[in-house]
């Protein structure tokens, strides 16, 4: 069998492989579990169509595979997996393929692409649905509210979120657990530039000072932060432009924000809903007049201070809305 992983989640590629190395029967796994790096594609191929010891499956991985760069000499080697022996699982990851290559397109007739991506941080929904199925199949018992926390707590690192509610399961045995008893065992430490970015679109000025404060307490820097600011509102502005210039279609509106995955558009035409042109407009100059004076630079402990004027402008009493 050959298997194609795809994806940035590198813990679902990693759980994917280990199901496949779980078939093999642990006294025989030294033998017939190997891992490569794309540059030994040819020791990888050679391992591959050689039989397994013990009469009992091999898996062989060949890892972070950038299928342009096999080129013809990749292709003939990959000539070989025809000889694939039923117990062989030869198994790619990468990060992404490209389709119309003739590695890809050769690999495709023989396997199967299983795409493993990350949550868009965005999409709670999905966030939220990801922690109810996996703390379903441990047969942990969450309230709605200690789910959306969690949610909102572990982000979309897939890695983190299996070990917090596996550590939560302990806890709990039989017992259904409350949002503030999985506070007691998970802390909020994911805040991101984004979620400064919505809590000042938000108008939210006591978590705008929150959000900045815990992002440099942790090493954030501040040109860092104020670049993706800058990017988030950019994109809310385009976007509202979009709509307000009467473009209808999420794809015609994508192309105009310049986001690549159309979907995006169905949840930023919910966030830019509520918010003038106008205050988009002057926080995109205000963010850039920003960056020039951190890059001239402005003491570090300025930038909260800075950010609340920005905030300001959302709040519900102000003169600009």
């Amino acid at each position: 069998m050959i298997l194609i992983l795809v994806g940035e989640d590198r813990h679902g590629i990693e759980q994917e492989i280990n199901k496949y190395k779980h078939q093999i029967p642990q006294q025989w796994q030294t033998l017939n579990y190997k891992r490569y790096g794309c540059e030994q594609l040819s020791e990888a191929i050679m391992d591959a169509v050689s039989f397994s010891f013990g009469d009992c499956q091999k898996v062989v991985v060949i890892e972070n595979c950038n299928f342009r760069e096999f080129g013809i000499a990749g292709l003939e080697l990959l000539q070989s997996i025809a000889k694939l022996p039923e117990s062989t699982d030869l198994i790619f990851t990468a990060s992404s393929i490209d389709r119309r290559l003739k590695v890809a397109k050769f690999l495709l007739e023989r396997g199967k692409v299983v795409e493993h991506k990350l949550i868009p941080p965005w999409r709670e929904d999905l966030l939220i649905k990801a922690v109810e199925t996996e703390a379903k199949d441990i047969g942990l018992k969450l309230t709605k509210d200690a789910v959306r926390y969690l949610a909102n707590a572990i982000g979309n690192d897939s890695e983190r979120r299996s070990k917090e509610l596996e550590k939560v399961g302990i806890y709990a045995l039989d017992s259904k657990l409350n949002k503030s008893q999985v506070a007691n065992f998970v802390p909020i430490n994911t805040q991101t530039s984004l979620q400064l970015a919505a809590a000042i679109k938000a108008g939210q000025a006591l978590l705008v000072a929150q959000l900045t404060e815990e992002l440099l307490a942790k090493g954030e820097p501040q040109l860092k932060i104020i670049a993706t600011l800058i990017t988030q509102f950019r994109t809310w502005l385009w976007t509202k432009l979009a709509i307000a210039s009467g473009i209808k279609t999420n794809a015609d509106i994508a192309k105009v924000a310049n986001v690549e995955n159309v979907n995006r558009v169905y949840y930023l035409r919910q966030e830019v809903a509520k918010c003038s042109l106008s205050s988009l407009a002057r926080t995109v100059v205000l963010l850039f007049e920003l960056q020039i004076a951190c890059q001239q630079g402005m003491k570090t402990d300025c930038l909260q201070s800075k950010l609340l004027l920005v905030c300001e402008r959302f709040q519900p009493r102000d003169k600009y809305r």
